[in-house]
């Protein structure tokens, strides 16, 4: 990870174990990964990939469904995470039910689409995204560590009120 991420990514690391995310190792393909899962609530919410070549950018992963609002940058992550399920690659998976654009698996899991991310294009098209995925972000600096938390924080309070009614 080069320096300018170190600085970025502390505040979120620590952040996420505070809140009992333990940071979980794996190497893919030349590729570091941290996955910080809560294993008390089942649940994964955010992920660090850095890849080996030294001075590279590290990529930065969010699952922040419980938020409906975010600034643009976090929206153009959801977007593209819609553009995906309506490509060639994803489309199969995809039904239209009232006019929505539903892009799930139905593992049943989001129960009634509240684990779910959607995005409204500009021709009024709107997509409702799995919430079970974790959402690209783009370019994280130390502006977004405010967001960020605040977003990571919803999130993980989401989680609580889950695990609570089971």
């Amino acid at each position: 990870m080069n320096t300018d991420d170190k600085i970025v990514y502390k505040p979120i690391i620590d952040l996420l174990t505070e809140l009992g995310y333990i940071p979980q190792r794996q190497k893919s393909g030349g590729v570091l990964v941290l996955d910080f899962k809560n294993n008390r609530l089942k649940e994964k919410i955010a992920k660090i990939s850095v890849k080996d070549t030294v001075g590279k950018k590290a990529g930065f992963s969010l699952k922040f469904y419980a938020s409906s609002e975010y600034s643009q940058k976090f929206s153009d992550g959801v977007k593209s995470r819609c553009d995906w399920w309506l490509s060639a690659n994803g489309i199969k998976y995809v039904k239209i039910i009232d006019g929505k654009y539903i892009a799930c698996l139905f593992c049943g899991k989001c129960d009634n689409y509240v684990r779910a991310y959607r995005y409204t294009y500009p021709d009024g098209k709107t997509v409702i995204c799995c919430g079970g995925e974790l959402i690209r972000l783009a370019n994280i600096t130390i502006d977004d560590i405010d967001e960020l938390t605040k977003l990571i924080r919803n999130q993980h309070d989401f989680f609580l009120s889950e695990h609570k009614t089971m």
